[in-house]
């Protein structure tokens, strides 16, 4: 869905209606729904990439809250907290790169081969990618390095955190956001002030 298409006004006027309709309470969560919805219009298939991302991201900043509590020492925490962020970076970034550049890569060897008159070609994958996920991946990895440098505690709440990685404007064109920043916007109570919407309209 672009983000200068019909569909996409309509989607954020209905959207914009509902926040401040429903109790406030219960805005975040509308968002959270929303955001998962503006995936699936999209397919299945980016739905599963970004969970990935989310479970991997949230599981590692809860593994390195439980060294911190547990080791023996600081440094052996350090330590076995740096195994983790490399664990989980090199897998979501590998997720990014796969899909951003296997068929480039693949394509330019198999011209290579094709010039040697060699058989064999690498395949190609037939994945469309998925929407905003160099934004979600920076975004998440680096949620990831703020927990692992004491920056703040890791999210508790795997909902909340899962708003903070598929929030669908974010997606559309950035920034890449800081959790301490837009985290603690999602997860507070907004009542409709006019001045303000009038701004970000």
């Amino acid at each position: 869905m672009s983000f200068i298409s019909f569909q996409f006004i309509v989607f954020m006027a209905v959207v914009t209606l509902l926040y401040y309709l429903v109790p406030k309470k219960y805005q975040w969560v509308l968002l959270l729904i929303a955001s998962y919805g503006f995936f699936l219009y999209g397919g299945v298939t980016p739905l599963i990439f970004i969970l990935s991302t989310t479970l991997t991201v949230y599981g590692g900043g809860r593994w390195m809250e439980h060294v911190k509590a547990t080791a023996p020492s600081k440094k052996a925490a350090k330590a076995t907290n740096r195994r983790i962020l490399t664990l989980i970076t090199v897998f979501n970034f590998g997720i990014l790169l796969m899909l951003k550049y296997y068929n480039f890569f693949a394509e330019s060897v198999n011209h290579g081969l094709g010039i040697f008159a060699y058989d064999s070609q690498l395949p190609l994958i037939n994945i469309v990618l998925p929407l905003g996920i160099s934004f979600y991946t920076f975004q998440s990895i680096g949620y990831l390095i703020d927990v692992y440098r004491n920056k703040y505690a890791a999210e508790k709440s795997l909902p909340r955190f899962a708003l903070f990685i598929s929030y669908f404007p974010i997606l559309v064109q950035g920034p890449i956001s800081r959790y301490n920043d837009l985290g603690t916007q999602l997860k507070e109570e907004h009542p409709f002030d006019y001045k303000t919407f009038k701004f970000g309209m």
